[in-house]
């Protein structure tokens, strides 16, 4: 039979093609001949390069010899090719390193190691945890690691980090030990001692086969084909050892914090119904005991490609919010990769009996005292996209017949959008169809099997198509346990909707302002959020580009004044309900009395979206239900933590008080009349010459001053602060040190740390004017454009910085508070 033959340079589209001989040949003599010309002068210094590494990887890899396969492109092995962009013969001839890397034509293929089955991906690093030479400050694992940090720090391209080699080449002593190529830095990465399973299915029918792998002459059970894949673990029991280990103190965070049932309020997961039933349960009332957050979704690696991956990762509940969710307590428990999304009763099964194991037999750690502690854990929710949800449940696609994740509404077929939409039930107090509960989607589940069984076309009993291994998770609850993702439900769903229906060109609707569309993009250019906000007003011509933050910037703040008097009243009202309703729902700690008023309100926007829109989004009056549900000291080491944690970092800090600082030189205050007169009022003991700041970190939030022209797209030095007990807003134009002299008093001197700033006056009006709900919006205050003289207050009395808004075509002011500090952008 003849072979097929190839696409032209299709190994650029396809990760999995290898790229011809020829084609590499060609490349790195012409590389080779570039890198002579730039570094002829110093080939007699690079000649002399050590060669001790390249013989200690290469040596690495002839111990896995027998198991390299070049010809069976089945079993590649991702991680090899993810880690081997670019080597050094690679460099000077990639104009574009992102779309014309070499793809490596190699592929470890591991055998099984004995015990467990886990493989060992080579020997300890520590075998090569020698210093580059004799009197060095570091070691080699040190410099890989430091290398690794500047690359991504700083977003280095290969080309350059593969430069930088080639500079420490030149620099450091003969026969050191040091990387010759960006080759060898990524293989040494592979030195790592990391556990790993590998999971073989048929590629045909995707029915599990266990961790042994298949013969060449096996076939699969079910069709009978000889195409197997693979999808790999990484020991969760071993991750979670070491987070429990390093954060073992923040383990009682749970119980020592303000916010519980005391005060009825939700803050964190800890207050929700599903919490606290395993904790009212005993289980999460031992501290040693954990429960973990999961998530799972697709990632495409090549836009050109159809080649993706699916991670699953998981976090600690028990860690506080501000370190649960760092890069270094997330845990990569499994990966699938191939060019089909995963079959989730394949792909779940190992995770099922690691999570059975984690509940019952657990695993011990050593706390501070060196004493030995049996912890367990269990997985409390998950948390996927509509897509991936309807996968892990085994339901009817969300757009299907019965797809509602929720409830049993079977919905309606929308001849517009042509998908199945779920209208508000005007007959239930709740706008819901009978809600789904954990023992009733089981029970579907059998009547589907016997469906099946039966051969009927029609299997899928009120939606369920199958049996999911949820089922079977100690304490899992397949339905409430399965978080809404407000992300693509409210912000890439609904918020992305309504902007679509409203700038529309079908100008008939009385919804549409697509007339007014460039009133509401000066408007939206207009405002500069302050630098905590990562994007900055991007123009609604590139309305399909913006990312979810932008929606949510766009819902909470820009979108309450950019459509103020634009869009017709009633259908303002309508998207202030579910403006205020998110913002209520994304506080840092949420009282019975906002869930109540977010509730009413979602139902409110949920039944008028029909008779405002002719569209469906009954979803989002889930939302207020789910959340009450879930809600080294080296010289190397320093280094690497200056380049990630300290990188932005203010080097120069006063300290005023507790959490209280001014950043930055001090300039002496000479010509200013009005700041003396006003000091000379406030502080008659001040003799001393004051001295001024541009910048202060107040509680962990860095506000500036008017004076700080560095940044001229960001407003982030309008604040609130307390006055009186009053709440009240200004424009910060400096800070300063006043060096209050009190010798009449006491004789000594004292220092005082200022903020001066133009306050604004509050201005009586509502945005809105919806009777029926008597909604309030209380994330946003209206102020005067006229603001009052400057005034003196301590820098203990700033709060916040707000976004303020000030645009054209309306003679008032708006500022927005953001609801909590901890979602990130």
């Amino acid at each position: 039979m003849t072979e097929r033959k190839r696409s032209y340079m299709g190994y650029l589209n396809d990760p999995c093609s290898p790229m011809p001989k020829s084609t590499k040949h060609s490349r790195a003599k012409r590389t080779l001949e570039r890198l002579g010309r730039i570094l002829n002068s110093g080939s007699s210094a690079s000649s002399g390069a050590p060669t001790d590494l390249s013989h200690s990887i290469s040596s690495q890899n002839e111990e896995y010899d027998d198991d390299l396969d070049f010809k069976n492109d089945k079993y590649e092995n991702l991680f090899n090719r993810f880690t081997s962009l670019v080597d050094e013969n690679d460099v000077g001839e990639c104009d574009n390193v992102e779309l014309q890397f070499d793809m490596p034509d190699f592929d470890f293929d591991f055998e099984e190691e004995d015990e467990d089955d886990f493989l060992l991906l080579t020997e300890d690093a520590t075998d090569h945890a020698g210093f580059l030479y004799e009197g060095a400050d570091i070691t080699l694992h040190e410099l890989a690691v430091l290398l690794l940090t500047l690359k991504t720090a700083f977003n280095l391209s290969a080309i350059a980090l593969s430069f930088v080699l080639q500079i420490l080449r030149l620099v450091i002593p003969k026969n050191s030990a040091t990387f010759k190529s960006l080759k060898e830095l990524y293989a040494y990465f592979g030195t790592v001692n990391v556990q790993m399973r590998r999971h073989f299915y048929c590629g045909n029918c995707q029915y599990y086969v266990g961790v042994k792998k298949p013969s060449p002459d096996q076939e699969c059970e079910l069709c009978k084909k000889k195409k197997f894949q693979h999808f790999v673990d990484i020991r969760l029991e071993n991750e979670l050892q070491k987070i429990i280990q390093n954060n073992w103190k923040y383990l009682n965070h749970r119980f020592e914090r303000t916010a519980g049932p005391m005060n009825r309020n939700i803050s964190d997961v800890y207050d929700g119904t599903l919490y606290r039933k395993n904790f009212d349960a005993g289980f999460l009332n031992e501290v040693n005991n954990v429960s973990l957050l999961g998530n799972t979704d697709g990632v495409a690696i090549f836009k050109s490609s159809a080649f993706s991956v699916w991670p699953i990762y998981m976090v600690v509940n028990e860690l506080p919010p501000s370190i649960r969710f760092r890069r270094e307590n997330r845990i990569l428990c499994g990966l699938w990769f191939g060019r089909e999304k995963p079959n989730f009763p394949t792909f779940f099964k190992p995770f099922t009996e690691l999570l059975w194991e984690l509940y019952t037999d657990g695993f011990t750690i050593t706390d501070e005292n060196g004493t030995e502690k049996r912890c367990r854990a269990l997985l409390l929710q998950m948390t996927c996209d509509s897509p991936a949800k309807c996968l892990f449940q085994d339901f009817t696609q969300f757009n299907g017949y019965y797809g509602c994740p929720y409830c049993l509404n079977p919905g309606v077929y929308n001849k517009i959008g042509h998908c199945q939409t779920y209208p508000y039930n005007i007959e239930s107090p709740s706008g819901c169809s009978e809600l789904r509960t954990h023992m009733d989607t089981i029970e579907h589940a059998h009547i589907t099997r016997k469906n099946l069984a039966d051969g009927k076309k029609k299997y899928a009993e009120k939606g369920v198509k199958g049996m999911s291994w949820g089922f079977s998770l100690p304490n899992f609850d397949i339905i409430n346990s399965m978080c809404l993702d407000y992300m693509h439900a409210v912000l890439l769903g609904v918020m992305k909707h309504l902007l679509n229906l409203w700038f529309t060109k079908d100008k008939m609707e009385m919804f549409s302002i697509s007339k007014k569309i460039k009133t509401v993009q000066e408007r939206l250019m207009q405002i500069k959020p302050p630098n905590n906000v990562t994007r900055t007003p991007r123009t609604l011509d590139d309305l399909k580009h913006w990312k979810a933050s932008e929606y949510r910037s766009f819902l909470l703040f820009y979108g309450p004044v950019c459509l103020y008097e634009v869009l017709p009243q009633i259908y303002y009202d309508h998207f202030m309900l579910l403006s205020t309703s998110i913002w209520l729902l994304l506080q840092q700690e949420i009282s019975q009395r906002d869930l109540d008023e977010a509730t009413r309100h979602l139902r409110y926007f949920c039944y008028q979206m029909s008779a405002l829109y002719a569209r469906a989004v009954n979803i989002v009056q889930k939302l207020p239900e789910m959340v009450k549900s879930m809600d080294p000291d080296s010289a190397a080491a320093r280094l690497q933590k200056k380049m990630t944690h300290d990188r932005y970092k203010a080097k120069l800090v006063t300290l005023v008080k507790d959490r209280i600082y001014v950043v930055g030189k001090s300039e002496e205050i000479t010509s200013d009349k009005d700041l003396f007169q006003l000091i000379e009022l406030a502080h008659p003991f001040c003799r001393s010459k004051p001295m001024k700041y541009k910048r202060a970190l107040i509680h962990g939030q860095m506000i500036h001053s008017k004076s700080y022209q560095k940044v001229s797209q960001r407003n982030s030095f309008t604040v609130s602060f307390a006055l009186a007990n009053e709440k009240c807003y200004g424009a910060v134009q400096y800070f300063v040190d006043l060096n209050i002299s009190v010798e009449d008093y006491v004789h000594e001197k004292a220092s005082d740390y200022y903020a001066v700033v133009n306050k604004f006056r509050h201005r009586n009006l509502d945005l809105t004017n919806d009777e029926t709900t008597g909604m309030n919006t209380k994330h946003l205050h209206i102020l005067e454009k006229q603001r009052e003289d400057l005034m003196l207050i301590p820098l203990s009395a700033v709060q916040e910085k707000v976004i303020f808004m000030d645009v054209n075509g309306l003679d008032f002011i708006v500022v927005g508070h953001f609801p909590n500090t901890i979602e990130k952008d």
